[in-house]
């Protein structure tokens, strides 16, 4: 019996006409049957008909209506409908005693049966009123998802059942909120209705009237459009993914965590938070896990996601660099920061390795140990990965680094990588270079003014507040005297920018808390501090010293050069042949500023000098005062600060002598003269320690050809040749390393003897016994692809050297060149020359930002954070994840497989 709703009988409620079936096919109409179908009745189906296997269809009798013009078109079949092919489903079919409650018709579609009757229980009626009338409309089965709508209806998007057939619409926005799916019918009205069209059941406000249809201004589609809306736009297609349950709760619960560790917060606030988000009615917000423990548990499945993608990072960089340095926090504990640099898209990327405790000393053995202990477990490398893919290594100066015989980058070059190169960190030599100057008696004496000067106003207040008071009261900001920290870069060029910048009032503070003993304060005598004279005593002298100044204004544009320097230093896009460049332009600006005979002192950065040297500087106001009011006397002019109607006299007191002596103009015009001569033996000076610091490095100036740079200047082809030998000594050849002390000891006593007897021979290091580092190039491509480099360098290089974006010339132009298919493939050795210049490291600037980074987050406040202080220094440096597309599942699945309890 074929039941109501059923396949076939939505099936044959939709079955086409008859006449435009039979006509356009050639077959007759079919002939319809009822009655018994197990007994012969003279309106069954032939035999002849059912033995040759003909097809037929079972329905329930059909509603009537109305005939029409157009039922002679064809629908198209439902595909979930089988009709019935099969002599043995037919004959199983007609064996099955009608229902009592409707007729079976079975309709023969056959080309051989003849038009007949179909008799009924009830009624009795023509084939044609039949196969006209159609069955109720089932809109689950006739309506469509129209596109339109999802234009009209942004939220509305195509949703089918699990057949795959019916289709009906999803409302995105809802579903999102509520966790659920929200399934509406295809219908225009219903999703009118879901928007917020109401009828309006009785008069209402603002001309509605009963029975309109108006826009509700208050429902819980409309509420649910103004969360959605909140949420960032960027993480649209993440939210459509439905979470539900704890997964869900715990992503807030974790974004949280990851927002205050990424903000260098403590741990505390994220419990704080609670209160708040409650109040906020934040949706899906847990209950539990909102103590501090509770949140360092989360902070640590984060953190093992950062290390998860870090790992993987380093894993597909073909080479890489480390870089390292070590400093005592506030607690005098003793920390270690490890870097890696890799090559990302032709920029140098750097990944925090790395922080460590020292705990079993300072030693270069230890250090080798914790450096080879950061590569394995915080980069996943072995020690045989260790041989080719390791380029350089960069630190500080200190011996336990640099060591000749048993330095850290000794010990890591002649145990794992033979070919790295060793790198003295360029910021640090520069500054190294820099105070070498505190020793000329010039700037020594600068150092001690902003030293007193610093300390006059640190631990005093009030000494502050009156020293703003009377800045106000002479147009000044009254900005802090800044300290002179030794152990930062160029540490005197702040603090004497900002004596320059207040010089006028302080001269004045000090004048006036030295010269008078007591203060009538309301009639009443009190005393003031003989200790605080005396130290004002002292500044005066500091600010009055008319050598010092002009020092310090002669001083100031070198310092601002070597400034400039140290931020080029430490800029993340640049490469170690720039900052040689760097050098290089140093040195000609500060030869141009001091030793140009015709250009020394006069260009626009001496402004404070010339100002002062012709006694019109508008900031320190000074002027030539008569030594005596007598007119006849021939008392010559003396030199006095004029501030504020304040008449100060300037004083100098020479090298070696303690007494002073007035300024007057002969002197001033001597005083002149022999600070130029200070500032142009300064100027040799770090000049001359520029160059030693930095001497010529054969492999460095090879990597030169990889800039554009090299190819825009003259002879570029000739020096192509000899650069290119130097790279393939360097990393073509099969090297020896991992060496014993046996082998050592032979080594070195058999190069002594072949000295000492004049041998024209010297044995080779590395046909020694140890290990074999194979060749990182291959040389016979570098001589085969050596002509196309060169085309490629040739036609692209001054392309790299222009462009809007600051962008390297280097990286934009091999962005350019790995465009190309061909060239990748044809340039395939150059790839890695280039990839080695640009993980090669300037220093450890990355690490000195780590510590700025460590200082901030370990303070008085926060003295106890030992144990997960890699965790937040970690979680705070780095650069992978946002908010938005941070790996929460991953992390929600690693902190649900511990031990923990679920909400």
């Amino acid at each position: 019996m074929v039941k109501v709703g059923s396949a076939l009988f939505r099936y044959f409620n939709r079955l086409p006409g008859i006449e435009s079936s039979s006509s356009s096919s050639g077959l007759t109409p079919p002939a319809v049957l009822s009655g018994s179908l197990g007994e012969s009745t003279p309106h069954s189906v032939p035999e002849s008909s059912a033995s040759q296997g003909k097809r037929y269809s079972v329905c329930e009798s059909p509603r009537k209506r109305k005939a029409s013009d157009h039922a002679c078109k064809r629908r198209r079949s439902n595909p979930a409908v089988t009709l019935l092919n099969e002599d043995a489903e037919r004959d199983h079919l007609c064996s099955t005693p009608p229902s009592p409650v409707s007729c079976i018709e079975v309709i023969a579609l056959s080309s051989d049966v003849s038009l007949q009757t179909t008799h009924s229980t009830n009624t009795v009626e023509s084939f044609e009123e039949a196969t006209v009338r159609k069955g109720k409309k089932d809109y689950d089965a006739t309506r469509k998802f129209q596109d339109t709508w999802s234009a009209k209806l942004p939220w509305a998007e195509l949703y089918r059942g699990s057949d795959g057939l019916y289709e009906s619409v999803k409302c995105m926005v809802c579903s999102q909120i509520t966790g659920k799916p929200k399934i509406l019918g295809p219908k225009w009205d219903t999703l009118v209705k879901h928007s917020g069209k109401r009828k309006a059941t009785k008069n209402m406000a603002m001309g509605i009237k009963k029975g309109q249809w108006y826009m509700a201004k208050n429902y819980k589609h409309l509420r649910f459009e103004r969360l959605y809306a909140a949420r960032n736009t960027a993480t649209v297609a993440q939210q459509l993914a439905v979470v539900k349950g704890e997964r869900a709760r715990k992503r807030l619960q974790f974004a949280t965590v990851l927002h205050t560790l990424s903000e260098g917060r403590p741990m505390l606030e994220y419990a704080a938070l609670l209160p708040l988000l409650s109040f906020l009615d934040v949706p899906k917000l847990p209950r539990k896990h909102w103590s501090d423990s509770a949140g360092w548990g989360l902070a640590e499945c984060l953190w093992s996601q950062v290390q998860m993608k870090t790992k993987a990072v380093m894993a597909k960089a073909r080479f890489f660099s480390v870089t390292c340095d070590e400093v005592t926090t506030l607690d005098t504990q003793s920390w270690i920061s490890i870097h890696g640099y890799i090559c990302e898209n032709w920029e140098r990327k750097p990944l925090l390795l790395s922080l460590e405790r020292v705990t079993d000393g300072g030693g270069s053995d230890n250090l080798t140990a914790v450096i080879i202990a950061a590569l394995k477990n915080g980069a996943g490398f072995k020690e045989t990965e260790l041989v080719s893919r390791l380029a350089s290594f960069g630190a500080d100066g200190v011996s336990t680094f640099q060591g000749k015989k048993n330095g850290v980058l000794k010990q890591l070059k002649n145990n794992f990588a033979p070919r790295m190169l060793g790198i003295h960190c360029m910021a640090h030599r520069t500054n190294l270079a820099v105070k070498t100057l505190s020793a000329l008696p010039v700037v020594e004496r600068i150092e001690d003014m902003l030293m007193s000067l610093h300390a006059f106003f640190a631990k005093s207040p009030k000494r502050h507040l009156e020293f703003v008071k009377l800045a106000e009261l002479m147009h000044s900001k009254g900005l802090k005297i800044l300290k002179n920290i030794k152990t930062r870069w160029i540490s005197m060029l702040s603090p004497a920018v900002r004596v320059m910048s207040e010089y006028r009032p302080l001269i004045v503070k000090m004048y006036l808390d030295s010269a008078k003993p007591v203060q009538d304060v309301l009639a009443a005598k009190v005393k003031v501090d003989k200790k605080l004279m005396e130290i004002a005593k002292k500044n005066l002298d500091h600010l009055t010293d008319i050598q010092i100044l002009l020092g310090l204004a002669g001083l100031l544009p070198l310092l601002k050069t070597i400034h400039s320097l140290m931020q080029f230093a430490q800029s993340r896009d640049v490469f170690v042949c720039d900052y040689v460049s760097a050098i290089q332009m140093c040195i000609a600006d500060v030869h141009s500023l001091y030793l140009d005979e015709q250009a020394a002192f006069t260009q626009d950065v001496f402004f404070d000098f010339k100002g002062l040297v012709h006694v019109r500087h508008d900031a320190i106001p000074m002027s030539w005062v008569q030594g005596s009011f007598d007119l006849n006397s021939d008392s010559v002019d003396v030199l006095h600060f004029t501030p504020s109607g304040h008449s100060i006299p300037a004083i100098y007191r020479a090298v070696g002598t303690p007494s002073a002596v007035s300024v007057t103009r002969a002197v001033y015009a001597q005083i002149v003269d022999d600070v130029k001569i200070m500032c142009n033996g300064a100027a040799k000076q770090l000049i001359c320690e520029l160059e030693g610091r930095f001497p010529s490095s054969s492999l460095m100036d090879a990597f030169g050809f990889c800039y554009p740079q090299y190819w825009l200047r003259e002879g570029a082809e000739g020096d192509f040749d000899r650069h290119l030998a130097v790279i393939k000594e360097h990393y073509g050849l099969v090297k020896t390393y991992a060496l014993l002390k046996k082998d050592k000891a032979d080594l070195s006593n058999s190069l002594e003897s072949e000295i000492s007897i004049g041998a024209s021979t010297v044995p080779d290091p590395n046909t020694a016994k140890g290990k074999e580092a194979l060749p990182v190039l291959s040389i016979a491509k570098l001589d085969e692809q050596a002509s196309l480099f060169k085309i490629a360098m040739r036609a692209n290089c001054e392309a790299a050297m222009q462009g809007d974006l600051p962008l390297n010339p280097l990286t934009r132009l091999w962005r350019r060149i790995e465009a190309n298919a061909l060239l990748r493939h044809k340039l395939s050795e150059y790839l890695k020359v280039v990839d080695l210049a640009v993980v090669t490291v300037l220093g450890s600037v990355e690490d000195e930002r780590t510590f700025s980074t460590l200082s901030f987050m370990k303070n008085k406040l926060r003295n106890r954070l030992s144990t997960h202080l890699p965790l937040v220094v970690g979680m705070h440096a780095q650069e992978f994840y946002g908010l938005e597309d941070f790996p929460y599942d991953a992390a929600y699945d690693e902190w649900k497989s511990s031990v923990r309890k679920g909400d």
